[in-house]
């Protein structure tokens, strides 16, 4: 079966933490397949906690020794002391919606924080997959925004490169 749509791949990430449970294959064939790809592309490891962190991590270091470009973004649960915390501060008027209700008590999406992760009534009144071990769209949205805030501060240094090069060749 074809995994990878496309033939202009640039970046590919999987939340592995998620998806390869026990079967420690699945995160090798995925990384070797993507390595493969003619395009050469970054691999990004979303990784979360648990004892599998050890295995993921020697996988993509392994590719990295032969060739494949690759970042990991460890578990954002590592962030939590720098995020608006909700049982230490209530008032929460002046916080972004995705932030709101993300920390209490120190801890990611527990606490009296359980009560809003899947706060999407006013979009939908019943989303599939609402369970208390998948993390909320907070989380997903935070994920995202850190991947492209660190996608564009890449872009940004290799345009400052790109630029500084033209000028010395001038």
């Amino acid at each position: 079966r074809r995994i990878y749509q496309g033939t202009d791949i640039d970046i590919l990430a999987w939340d592995f933490n998620m998806t390869d449970g026990h079967q420690n294959w699945k995160i090798a064939l995925w990384g070797a397949r993507g390595a493969s790809h003619p395009t050469r592309p970054i691999q990004v490891l979303l990784d979360g906690p648990g004892h599998r962190r050890g295995y993921r991590l020697k996988v993509f270091q392994r590719m990295e020794d032969v060739g494949v470009g690759l970042f990991i973004m460890n578990d954002i649960n590592d962030i939590v002391e720098i995020l608006p915390d909700y049982e230490k501060d209530s008032d929460q008027s002046d916080v972004p919606k995705p932030l709101k209700y993300l920390v209490c008590g120190g801890q990611y999406e527990g606490g009296k924080c359980k009560d809003h992760k899947y706060d999407t009534t006013e979009y939908c009144p019943q989303i599939a997959g609402q369970v208390s071990w998948h993390p909320g769209w907070k989380h997903h949205q935070l994920n995202g925004r850190l991947l492209a805030h660190y996608l564009i501060s890449m872009l940004n240094e290799s345009l400052d490169l790109l630029v500084s090069m033209s000028s010395i060749s001038n």
